[in-house]
């Protein structure tokens, strides 16, 4: 890529207020966060489409219930188009989880949405505290949350808390800095380090033992403990204590809590820096590289740990990636690590079946890894020289090989952007849901490969009309499929075509060859630059800058990666 001189940062309100949120792909479990989106099988979205800055502005409130209740929270007057006028609330964390969907805010507010199984969402206080009545003035369902709300447990006074760790002595709000999302459970890291966890606890994913109910009916699990009669558990659950159909107590974490990496000590404040969710299972990276565990073990092998649980042999870590049974961990040497399940070959230690422990990748060895990423059971990194290796499950070609090659991968393998770089096509297509498909725009998808990206006829825009190899700065997995960042802020897409996920049109019910996701136009010759991406199970989230220059796009292009590289390897 060309360097231009620098011109001086740009007005940050200005680039501020011109983000946007973008959502498509499946949405039956209100995981889009779209006013439009309906509770029924198969409901998605095919195009990115856009979560208006209202919705989180009024998030506060029922209204993500269809309500006019008052939640308390901050507000903010709106311009006409929907925005804050103060350009002060902007998204800077997105988090697709399987059927869900969150974001952090520069002000570390967090806001949710989507399947709410196991309070996954976190918004237990923020649902208590709103009326929960539809328009017309039925109960909602809490499982599902249709639009962006807030959590508002974390503005809670910690006071008491941090007084025990001897970090402050006055009132200070929670300030969640990282998160995850698992299969129904979610970890944060605040400003101080610690770890805070909630939803889904059948396996220890939040680090809280069961507690059987029921006195004299035991059954086969070494964590659980008695805690009395069935009176007691009347009582229990009047205080919100969660009791599943079993009888047992801390099944899943309502409200969120705390967890001490030093369990037998919970007064020493071992500090995190990076947590990741794995299906049944959790994990957190301290400041120092060391990782723990807990809940299910990926590898298979053992009881459940209901505390954390330091990793042996794994030191100076500074990223960490979960899959659904896998892990992948990235060292400040560049190496990197994983184990768990194995049977695709998601492990990329050429082979398939189980490890129990971290192993390296030998394969990966001075490759320059700067970045980990793992799906559901496929895997990826990413070198400092912008390529993509992809490995694991190769079932509808998501790893990005081609139409023709839908193998599974045992060794990490460079997905060759320059030779399957797919032109989508406007003619209708046939999923394997029987549905037909057409695009709205016959020539911006006969030509998007023609003319994307041609800023005044700039020799360095033209990538993929010289097909030149991309440069990729980021990448997210799904379930089967994959989306990917170009250094040029473009986003493409590949895997299983069903239910919007890949936001492009594509003929057949998957497509190997990446191609080019198209954002809506947008007028006088502006162009979007993608600058943060976050694929769940079935749907996608891009972050979006609208730019009117190329002396603009330069800049938010230069803010959003060159800063995001250094700071991902300083740490």
């Amino acid at each position: 890529m060309r360097q231009e001189p620098e011109k001086g940062p740009l007005p940050t309100t200005t680039i501020r207020r011109r983000k946007k949120l973008f959502v498509w792909g499946c949405g039956e479990d209100y995981q889009l966060g779209l006013e439009r989106a309906k509770k029924e099988l198969d409901f998605c979205i095919e195009q990115p489409t856009e979560i208006p800055w209202k919705s989180f502005c009024s998030s506060s409130s029922s209204s993500s219930f269809g309500g006019d209740g008052d939640g308390g929270g901050k507000t903010r007057a709106l311009d006409e188009e929907g925005e804050n006028d103060d350009g002060a609330r902007q998204i800077e964390r997105l988090i697709a989880g399987s059927r869900n969907s969150c974001v952090l805010t520069s002000e570390k507010e967090l806001y949710s949405w989507g399947w709410n199984s196991h309070d996954t969402l976190g918004l237990s206080e923020s649902l208590n505290n709103n009326k929960n009545k539809d328009n017309n003035g039925k109960d909602n369902d809490k499982e599902f949350i249709k639009t962006p709300m807030k959590a508002t447990y974390f503005t809670h006074d910690t006071t008491d808390e941090l007084q025990q760790l001897h970090i402050k002595d006055e009132f200070v709000e929670s300030e969640i800095v990282r998160l995850a999302l698992g299969g129904w459970h979610a970890l944060a890291v605040d400003q101080f380090g610690r770890v805070h966890a909630w939803g889904g606890n059948e396996y220890g994913q939040c680090a809280t033992e069961k507690k059987k109910i029921e006195e004299g009916n035991k059954e086969n699990d070494t964590a659980a403990t008695t805690w009395g009669s069935t009176s007691r558990a009347d009582e229990q659950r009047k205080k919100g204590v969660v009791i599943d159909d079993r009888g047992y107590a801390n099944t899943s974490i309502s409200t969120p809590i705390t967890i001490p990496l030093d369990w037998k000590s919970p007064k020493t404040l071992i500090k995190a820096k990076r947590v990741a969710c794995g299906g049944m299972s959790s994990f957190a990276v301290t400041v120092d590289g060391d990782v723990y565990s807990w809940g299910c073990p990926v590898g298979g092998v053992g009881p459940n740990t209901y505390h954390p649980k330091k990793v042996e042999n794994l030191r100076d870590c500074c990223e960490i990636a979960a899959g659904s049974f896998h892990v992948l961990a990235l060292t400040k040497d560049g190496t990197v690590y994983s184990w768990g399940h194995g049977e695709y070959g998601q492990l990329g230690h050429q082979k398939t079946g189980n490890e129990a422990t971290p192993r390296a990748i030998e394969t990966l060895n001075r490759k320059g890894v700067v970045k980990i990423r793992a799906g559901g059971w496929h895997s990826a990194c990413i070198t400092a020289g912008g390529q993509l290796l992809t490995w694991g499950r190769g079932e509808y070609a998501r790893l990005g090989m081609g139409d023709d090659d839908c193998a599974d991968k045992i060794t990490p393998t460079e997905v060759n952007f320059s030779s399957s770089l797919s032109t989508s096509s406007s003619s209708p297509r046939n999923d394997n849901d029987g549905r037909n498909h057409t695009s709205n725009n016959s020539d911006q998808h006969n030509n998007e490969h023609n003319d994307h990206n041609n800023d005044n006829n700039r020799n360095d825009d033209d990538e993929s009309k010289h097909h030149v190899n991309y440069k990729i700065v980021d990448a997210s997995l799904g379930g089967s499929h994959t989306i990917a960042l170009t250094s040029r802020g473009q986003l493409l897409s590949w895997g299983r075509n069903s239910l919007g996920r890949l936001g492009r049109v594509v003929n057949g019910p998957y497509s190997g060859r990446p191609g080019e996701v198209k954002f809506p136009p947008l007028p006088n010759g502006g162009k979007w630059v993608c600058v943060k991406l976050s694929c769940g199970g079935r749907h996608n989230m891009a972050l979006c800058v609208e730019t009117t220059s190329k002396e603009e796009r330069e800049q938010v292009l230069r803010d959003a990666f060159d800063d995001d590289n250094n700071t991902l390897i300083r740490e």
